[in-house]
This record gives structure tokens, C-alpha cells and sequence, in this order.
């Protein structure tokens, strides 16, 4: 997993024969990587991680089909416990939406509908609305939109996705943005947000 934790560091977790603990932060300035704090559990395959708005913290869920939350402060270096989910589960769809300051998370497997948010100023679990279809190891992006995009994934019968859902925080409800989706469907793939006209195109 790879999260940017500055304008200047990424953050690279876990990966490898998927119980790797290590971590590696890349810096933009100096172009090189260095070693980073061990995650907190070896188990937290596939799990997701987001940065939380502009702080300096990461929000960490989702690994190995487990409960487990963590929030990692990076000015700090340390790794802070929070309320389990209610669902275990990996290869979610996660983002920060900032007029609710909470963390989303939705689908993922094994296969689910269902949505839970976490308040990140109450610290607290609440239900959300069930994302519309059986999805699991599609991308998530952001911020767009003051929330996030949940990409592609894999549904229950092994069909890859090429739809494009938006959550929308008025209506906590994820919507499917019109147009013609991804232009190939896709399941286990990194997905990230660039300036337009960022690659030139031939």
C-alpha cells in the first residue's frame, strides 16, 4: 500500500508474500527511500491506508480480514489504537471525506455490500448506506469533490468492473458517475489523481 503523508514523503506499507510488517518512506526531495516504522501487525494483508485530510496522520483498516483500525502519526512515529469495524474485511473501497471529517469504508471482501464511517471527532463507528454492488480490490482516490472515487474492483462471479462510483456526502449515498466508466474493466490495480494534461498524449 502507498499513501502520500506530505507534500514531500510517500509511505510505502506492507506488500511482499503479504505479511510484511516494514515499511519504507520515499522522500521527493533527496529522491531516495529509507526505512519506516514496522506496522503494528505482520497480518494486515491487503489492507487500506489514507491520509487524513492535510494532518500529518495516516488512517490504517482492512488488513488480513481483521477488525483492527490504527491511525499512524507521522510527526510522532506512533501508531494509535482505534474502535474496531464491525465487519472484517480487505481490499475495501476507503477515503477521508472533509465536510464529515470521517474515514469511509465500503465493499471489499469477502464480498460485501455493506458501509461503515468513522467520526474521526467522536472517534466512532456509524453505519453507512450499502455501496451499490458486490465489489472488492478496486482503487480508491481522492480528494474529489470534498470526497473520493471507488474504482473498478472484482464482483462475486470474478467479473471485473470498469464503473466509476463518487460519495457523496450529502446524501451518503455512492453514485455512479456518468459517462463511459474505465475504458477497460479492472481488479487490483493503483489509481491516483494528476494534473491534467500530465502525460502527453500522442
Amino acid at each position: 500500500m502507498c499513501a502520500q503523508v506530505s507534500r514531500s514523503a510517500w509511505w510505502i506499507t506492507g506488500g511482499g508474500s503479504f505479511e510484511l510488517s516494514s515499511t519504507e518512506l520515499y522522500n521527493r526531495s533527496s529522491g531516495s527511500f529509507e526505512p519506516g516504522p514496522d506496522l503494528p501487525s505482520a497480518d494486515l494483508r491487503h489492507h487500506s491506508a489514507v491520509r487524513i485530510g492535510n494532518s500529518e496522520k495516516v488512517f490504517i483498516a482492512c488488513g488480513g480480514e481483521k477488525t483492527d483500525v490504527f491511525i499512524f502519526d507521522t510527526v510522532t512515529g506512533q501508531f494509535q489504537r482505534q474502535p474496531p469495524m464491525q465487519s472484517d474485511r480487505r481490499e475495501a473501497f476507503m477515503g477521508y471525506v472533509e465536510t464529515m471529517n470521517a474515514v469511509v469504508v465500503a465493499g471489499g471482501f469477502p464480498y460485501i455490500k455493506t458501509t461503515e464511517i468513522f467520526d474521526l471527532t467522536t472517534n466512532s463507528w456509524n453505519e453507512g448506506n450499502d455501496f451499490p454492488v458486490l465489489l472488492s480490490g478496486g482503487a480508491s482516490i481522492g480528494p474529489f469533490q470534498g470526497s473520493f472515487l471507488a474504482i473498478g474492483g472484482r464482483d462475486d462471479q470474478g467479473t471485473n468492473s470498469d464503473d466509476i462510483y463518487w460519495f457523496d456526502p450529502e446524501s451518503s449515498q455512492f453514485q455512479i458517475l456518468a459517462g463511459d466508466g474505465l475504458a477497460e474493466p479492472r481488479h487490483g490495480f493503483t489509481a491516483m489523481l494528476v494534473k491534467e494534461n500530465y502525460f502527453p498524449c500522442p
